[in-house]
């Protein structure tokens, strides 16, 4: 009877240690912290925090818009909606290789489209890799999705607004930033 219980807990130790050795999942997208950024949340701010403005076209007719941009409160960023980690618990490939290094700098403000009421948005900057180079800013707010894609640590000059749920496209825009007024 004692012979059984041992042999159970060893098969059951081994089994334990057999998941975490041939499962990279398990451990996430590694066991070490990933090491050489070039930047940090500062940069992230410098690259989207701030004024904007710009003209967005839906359906051709094209109407002004300004949006402001700051980073989000500590209570957002822990239970925003916008959480979609690319290394989670779910895989459809076997190997932990297909994970990519991010960082998120999480955003919230406001957009006023010149003859309708300003609207909430909140979001997220994020960039791909180890350096400040690609990424993408993605902003939620009133059924739509705003995208902007970033380069070379700059938001590129415009973007295209799509529906929330069925991501069809509703419009385009052109974006720049506005002097601050430090």
């Amino acid at each position: 009877m004692r012979h059984d219980a041992l042999v159970r807990s060893c098969m059951a130790a081994c089994a334990l240690g057999a998941f975490f050795l041939l499962n990279p999942i398990a451990l996430g997208c590694g066991d070490e912290a990933v090491e050489g950024y070039s930047f940090g949340a500062s940069e992230m701010a410098e690259v989207v925090v701030g004024q904007w403005s710009g003209n967005l076209t839906y359906e051709g007719a094209e109407v002004a818009f300004t949006l402001t941009l700051e980073p989000a409160p500590v209570d957002a960023q822990q239970t925003g909606s916008l959480r979609q980690h690319l290394c989670g618990n779910r895989t459809l490939i076997a190997s932990a290789d297909a994970c990519i290094a991010t960082s998120q700098y999480d955003v919230a403000g406001e957009v006023q489209v010149v003859g309708e009421e300003s609207r909430e948005v909140e979001g997220s900057l994020v960039a791909y890799g180890q350096d400040l180079d690609d990424g993408e800013l993605t902003l939620y707010g009133a059924g739509e999705v705003w995208l902007v894609q970033m380069s070379d640590a700059a938001l590129a000059d415009g973007g295209e607004v799509r529906d929330q749920d069925s991501r069809e496209l509703l419009g385009e825009f052109t974006l720049e930033r506005q002097p601050s007024s430090d």
